[in-house]
């Protein structure tokens, strides 16, 4: 890390050395680490978890003003982070302010909250964007999940370079279900990033956008989900695009095993074998990932953490960590979870649900 303090995973190393430090018992060197992490590599996708790590270990665990250095820190600019949102958290707390319960996690409590200060709303879309024949057909080719859509987004990125106004269009194509290819051109473009390297609010909702909009509040109305964890599952799934297919054989925008589909369709009579046929297509997929998202919720008692354990590993797996951690708190069950990929699912899910809650307005 010394030698190569430029290297692309110089961040990594230090957050190893801080773990394998507070493992060992050396929680002061643990925490030199972890701190030089975040001090040094501010954009490291690790820094909100360095610095809630270093705000729950050792000596610090019983001084609050210490605490109250690293959990800010935590939360500095940092939506869409587990670590980020569960720092805001604790130093509410720690502050005696009162926590609304607009976000539940485990079940009764927030656990998490949204950032503050970066929600405004949401402006209409203009009537003649949002009556534009490109956008019509684009909205036709998207929500049916058809390649033809990439060809139509095309010309519409390429014209914005004579558009003074650009979130309403980007906002447009990401709700019509081009969001992965949306995000990409304007990363490339870097636009949305201002002159200190800050995101917009505008930037920020193209990051975690409303994607297939009309369907997945649709969805929500019926089930009595948040639309906003459909979309926070959909986008760590497949980031909103329809044709991906995993290793595994999960395919669709949510990602789901066509033997759970199938399933789906067996025991609940709102599944029909026309949602199972073809699971490349968003609205099937959205359907059949909420479903399956409600089922998991209601045999988790309402515990996003539980639901999204079960989501990626397998009820049965998820019966057996509970069985096996039965009164484990948050901070410990997630670290206990043997499955890397689901323990890393979870947190990412909850991040984005999170930023969601940040960045709009809830569904009313």
């Amino acid at each position: 890390v010394v030698q190569c303090a430029g290297h692309f995973r110089a961040d990594d190393g230090l957050k190893q050395l801080g773990d394998m430090a507070f493992a060992e018992g050396a929680n002061k060197k643990g925490m030199e680490y972890l701190v030089r992490l975040g001090r040094e590599y501010p954009e490291s996708r690790f820094r909100g978890e360095a610095y809630y790590a270093c705000a729950t270990h050792g000596d610090t665990r019983n001084n609050t003003d210490l605490q109250r250095v690293f959990f800010a820190a935590a939360a500095k600019d940092n939506v869409g982070d587990y670590y980020g949102h569960r720092a805001y958290y604790r130093l509410e707390v720690l502050e005696g302010k009162d926590i609304p319960v607009n976000l539940k996690v485990d079940g009764a409590n927030p656990v998490l909250l949204p950032l503050p200060n970066l929600m405004e709303p949401l402006p209409p879309m203009p009537d003649a964007l949002d009556e534009a024949v490109e956008y019509r057909r684009l909205r036709f080719f998207g929500r049916n999940g058809l390649e033809e859509s990439e060809w139509e987004v095309l010309p519409l990125l390429l014209g914005l370079s004579t558009v003074e106004d650009k979130a309403p269009h980007y906002r447009a194509m990401s709700e019509a279900g081009l969001a992965h290819t949306a995000l990409q051109f304007a990363s490339h473009t870097n636009w949305g990033v201002d002159e200190k390297g800050h995101k917009t609010l505008d930037r920020l909702r193209l990051e975690y956008p409303r994607a297939y909009w009309p369907e997945v509040t649709a969805l929500g109305r019926t089930l009595g989900i948040d639309p906003y964890f459909i979309l926070s599952v959909a986008k760590q799934e497949s980031t909103f695009r329809p044709n991906l297919t995993s290793h595994a054989g999960a395919s669709g925008v949510m990602q789901l095993m066509p033997g759970t589909a199938k399933w789906l369709a067996k025991v609940d009579p709102d599944i029909e074998n026309s949602h199972v046929d073809n699971l490349e297509s968003p609205v099937n997929s959205l359907h059949l990932g909420a479903y399956y998202i409600l089922r998991m919720f209601e045999r988790s008692n309402g515990n996003l953490v539980d639901t999204l354990a079960s989501y990626n590993g397998g009820p049965g797996n998820r019966d057996k960590w509970r069985k096996k951690f039965p009164n484990y708190d948050l901070d410990a069950f997630l670290e206990a979870i043997p499955f890397e990929e689901t323990k890393s699912y979870v947190k990412k899910v909850l991040g984005n649900y999170a930023a969601y809650r940040s960045l709009y307005e809830p569904v009313g």
